[in-house]
């Protein structure tokens, strides 16, 4: 009997391992953005939620002057994870950003969303472009 709950629970946990996978972005994305000290945070999560924990949005960034240029590019699932309905986020830290109102384009699946980031003393605020 003890054998056999060694098997079971070696099945178990071979059975949660996956190799890395990355997978196109099939959500929306919700994005906010707050200020840490000297860096700016921008957080990122889908609306659609993952059978597993931890799943990471990948993302590059490309700062140009005025303006921040952020591209959502797959969805990288876990290694090891727990079996629970979860989104797939990603914190983006901008560190020495000037004060001031800087443009910020968002590009996902070929789609591009404007808007602006305010940095002040006190905070971050994100403003995004009605459609």
């Amino acid at each position: 009997m003890k054998y056999l709950f060694l098997i079971y629970v070696l099945l178990s946990i071979v059975s949660c391992r996956k190799d890395v996978v990355q997978n196109k972005i099939d959500s929306d994305i919700l994005v906010s953005a707050d200020k840490t000290n000297s860096e700016v945070v921008i957080r990122a999560e889908t609306v659609k939620e993952f059978g597993a924990l931890n799943h990471q949005i990948i993302y590059s960034l490309d700062i140009k002057s005025n303006e921040i240029i952020i591209n959502f590019n797959d969805i990288k699932e876990p290694e090891v994870s727990l079996w629970a309905f979860d989104a797939a986020r990603c914190t983006i830290e901008i560190a020495n950003l000037t004060m001031g109102v800087h443009d910020v384009v968002f590009k996902l699946n070929g789609i591009e969303t404007f808007g602006s980031l305010t940095v002040s003393e006190t905070g971050a605020e994100l403003s995004l472009e009605e459609e």
